[in-house]
């Protein structure tokens, strides 16, 4: 999905459990002069968490911003909820209604 970049753009990444040492197309990357970020929230300055939260809740009060939920689980199904996770491959979110 290289090809999706544009010049000098950015990839951003916070999770790579099942590839634990990617590989990555090194001289595509480089002649495109991209940058990677690797993302963990824990380490994140206090002010950066804020603004990220507020411009998720902006862009989903204008509709710009949509959830890929592909499973609701009640909260019986919890182990099912982590399993459809660690497979990989669940197509988008997997939420665990607790109120049903």
């Amino acid at each position: 999905m290289i090809q999706c970049i544009r010049v000098g753009g950015t990839i951003a990444t916070y999770s790579s459990t099942q590839v634990s040492e990617p590989k990555l197309p090194f001289f595509k990357m480089m002649y495109l002069d991209l940058t990677l970020r690797l993302v963990i929230v824990y380490a994140m300055p206090e002010p950066a968490k804020k603004r990220a939260i507020d411009d998720i809740t902006r862009f989903l009060a204008e509709e710009k911003l949509r959830h890929r939920v592909a499973h609701v689980l009640p909260l019986g199904e919890l182990a099912r909820a982590n399993e459809l996770i660690e497979q990989g491959h669940a197509g988008g979110c997997v939420v665990v209604d607790v109120e049903a």
